[in-house]
């Protein structure tokens, strides 16, 4: 049963991990075509968000623990810089341009992603390790920006640009998006509940 558990949990991971990356990649190839420098902040964060996610796998095999510390740090350093490209963009009024299937597509992987954060959830619940809390927080970090990124889609598709009410809109956002990250990094960096959870497992 205990091998049927850590399989599911295994190919959890590896979804989660080639997820982000196809996203990442997929915002990178829309900014080529748009030149959007939006497409790049957020392509070059889900690709991040992968290599973080690839991080806590190899960690947990590995079993090296501090692995909740550098995830936290790059979280909150992600928080930063998603939350500057925010203030930027809605200061030159830039959103993506018109593309009603951008807007499918995006609203499909973040359905996506918050089914794959529950799912994280569930498992973080049920084995209370440090590792599924690194891949629990990063699933909400991906389901928030997701989230971010498929309303800049839909009121540049839907919305007129520099109008009041799209920027009212991106700013309250992109701040609820800002303080949740940053909650979530500062929540990696103070895990030592988990961990003592994770030695009395282990012991």
């Amino acid at each position: 049963m205990k091998k049927v558990f850590d399989n599911k949990t295994e190919i959890l991971a590896i979804v989660n991990i080639a997820w982000n990356i196809i996203y990442g990649i997929f915002n990178l190839v829309m900014m080529s075509r748009s030149d959007s420098y939006w497409y790049l902040a957020i392509g070059i964060f889900f690709l991040v968000l992968g290599l973080m996610r690839l991080m806590g796998y190899v960690a947990e095999k590995k079993k090296f623990s501090n692995v909740n510390k550098y995830v936290g740090i790059v979280m909150l350093l992600l928080a930063v810089a998603l939350n500057g490209i925010n203030i930027i963009t809605i200061k030159e009024s830039i959103n993506p341009g018109k593309n009603m299937i951008l807007v499918i597509a995006q609203a499909a992987f973040t359905f996506t992603v918050f089914v794959l954060a529950i799912i994280n959830v569930i498992h973080a619940n049920n084995k209370k390790d440090i590792y599924m809390l690194v891949n629990r927080n990063i699933a909400f970090a991906s389901a928030i920006s997701s989230m971010l990124s498929l309303e800049r889609s839909m009121l540049g598709t839907f919305g007129v640009p520099a109008d009041a009410f799209n920027t009212q809109i991106e700013t309250y956002t992109g701040g609820a998006a800002f303080i949740l990250l940053i909650i979530l990094g500062i929540g990696m960096l103070k895990a030592d509940k988990w961990k003592k959870n994770d030695r009395t497992i282990n012991s």
